[in-house]
């Protein structure tokens, strides 16, 4: 349930130097949703249901973050961190720059690689209920536009956090729709020198507004990013991807 409603807030000035989105394209689901059918009786131990709260009621950022991490984060990156030999780990409030900005990211995932190298391969951002506004979204969906106002907040944001953590896989959930981006371009090209003046970017996207969906759709998003993620370090290293291997 939900009583507060509101426009997202520039978290900081250094927002207007990164890019918007200016297109979305809806993603492709993989091909067997990447054997999501089959992880129940396969990690069937590791999965426990969560008791749904009556009681929860989201007014507030905060709110949000507490319903995602219980009801969807938690049960998704207990399967996520089984599907494959390197460790996952989750960061919450982590404080990250490139040596010139300086921002802090509500939820990154990173893996492991090896005793030197730890990679974040996606970043989720919570807002309070009723922040991410379907209608400011609608003019860039499979054309070219502009977002509106809390959406463009939104997405200048998420390309901040995607520059700095050198991940395309961002998203953004307010507790009644999830956001998950893969963006399009360059690392290079989501900042300008100037505010305002970094082009708009194209990204693919998922949207859910289905709570009953949005931990399907996580695991996909996380599963597609984590896998980019290890074969990036694999081929840079060894010279070939690798395949997940379970634990």
């Amino acid at each position: 349930m939900s009583n507060a409603f509101g426009d997202p807030s520039p978290s900081s000035g250094t927002n207007s130097l990164y890019a918007t989105i200016g297109r979305l394209v809806p993603r492709p689901l993989p091909e067997n949703l990447a054997g999501y059918y089959e992880l129940a009786p396969r990690f069937a131990r590791a999965y426990n249901p969560v008791l749904v709260d009556p009681t929860i009621i989201i007014n507030n950022e905060s709110d949000t973050v507490f319903l995602m991490r219980v009801y969807i984060v938690s049960p998704v990156c207990a399967i996520l961190g089984r599907s494959t030999q390197y460790p996952v780990i989750t960061t919450s409030e982590e404080t990250v720059s490139d040596g010139r900005t300086l921002c802090r990211v509500d939820l990154s995932f990173s893996v492991v690689l090896s005793e030197a190298v730890t990679k974040t391969f996606a970043v989720l951002e919570f807002k309070r209920p009723g922040s991410i506004k379907s209608e400011e979204w609608s003019p860039v969906v499979n054309t070219t536009g502009s977002v509106l106002q809390g959406a463009d907040t939104i997405c200048r944001q998420l390309h901040k956090y995607a520059a700095i953590r050198d991940t395309p896989y961002v998203g953004v959930c307010d507790g009644l729709s999830l956001v998950l981006l893969q963006l399009g371009g360059i690392k290079e090209n989501w900042k300008s020198v100037l505010p305002y003046q970094a082009r708009p970017n194209e990204a693919m996207f998922w949207w859910i507004n289905d709570l009953d969906e949005m931990k399907r759709n996580l695991f996909l998003w996380l599963f597609a990013a984590l896998q980019e993620c290890i074969d990036a370090w694999h081929k840079a290293t060894v010279g070939d991807s690798v395949r997940y291997v379970a634990s």
